[in-house]
């Protein structure tokens, strides 16, 4: 079982992480530090008490605020079949059944619960057998929870190359600089290539031009401000 379900605590968070995938299914809890969170196209905040589940093979990176503030997050990874093809489908899982079904690109809880805190601490000091207790204890608790819908990941029309190191370095450049100006020229330095045979390198593996995903992720991020923060208009937003 241990094998089958990793817990993992990071307390010396790097300032980033490339954009990245796994097969695993991805659940993190933020015990300490904020920044900015990418997943797929879409940007979210984070910061202490945050949740955060996400969906197998969907690209994503956690970048800090600041790279003097400390961070502390316990993530938890395990794939579909780790307990057998058929576990998630026994009846007498049917409780925890709902956790997947926002799990195409992913979700975050929108309230706080202190039993879910409560047992993301427990998890990593637990031995192999109250470990696997506790993990199916709090997705009966995630289960019961309100939840943001991260965004959709259409596979086959996102990223199909995220361990290209090329492509990687250029959405990393996007993804911390997409509210400042960009130009092709620039991305297409950062990927060694001339402008031409960029646009033709970028829609090939993303099936979508480089200023159309550009767009996308400006929009994502505005969407997300007017719904999160009061303070922010239309006009406000379109400045930034």
């Amino acid at each position: 079982i241990n094998e089958n379900l990793l817990v993992q605590e990071d307390n010396l968070v790097p300032a980033c992480s490339n954009m990245h995938r796994h097969e695993e299914i991805q659940i993190t809890y933020i015990v300490k530090g904020s920044g900015k969170f990418f997943i797929s196209h879409t940007v979210h905040r984070y910061g202490p008490g945050d949740f955060f589940v996400i969906g197998s093979n969907c690209p994503h990176s956690f970048r800090k605020a600041s790279a003097s503030l400390d961070n502390h997050r316990i993530s938890i990874f395990f794939k579909m079949n780790a307990f057998g093809s058929n576990f998630f489908e026994l009846s007498q899982l049917d409780q925890i059944k709902s956790f997947f079904g926002l799990l195409d690109c992913g979700f975050k809880l929108t309230e706080y619960r202190p039993s879910i805190s409560n047992l993301m601490y427990q998890l990593p000091m637990a031995d192999k057998f109250s470990r696997f207790l506790l993990f199916l204890e709090l997705m009966r608790e995630v289960c019961k929870c309100k939840k943001e819908n991260l965004g959709v990941f259409i596979k086959g029309l996102g990223v199909k190359n995220i361990v290209d190191f090329r492509m990687r370095r250029v959405l990393d450049y996007t993804h911390v600089n997409f509210n400042k100006e960009i130009t092709l020229d620039m991305v297409a330095d950062i990927a060694c290539l001339s402008p031409g045979a960029f646009c033709k390198y970028f829609k090939n593996r993303m099936s979508r031009t480089f200023f159309s995903y550009l767009i996308e992720l400006r929009i994502m991020h505005a969407c997300k401000l007017l719904r999160q923060d009061g303070s922010y208009s239309i006009a406000n937003v379109s400045n930034l």
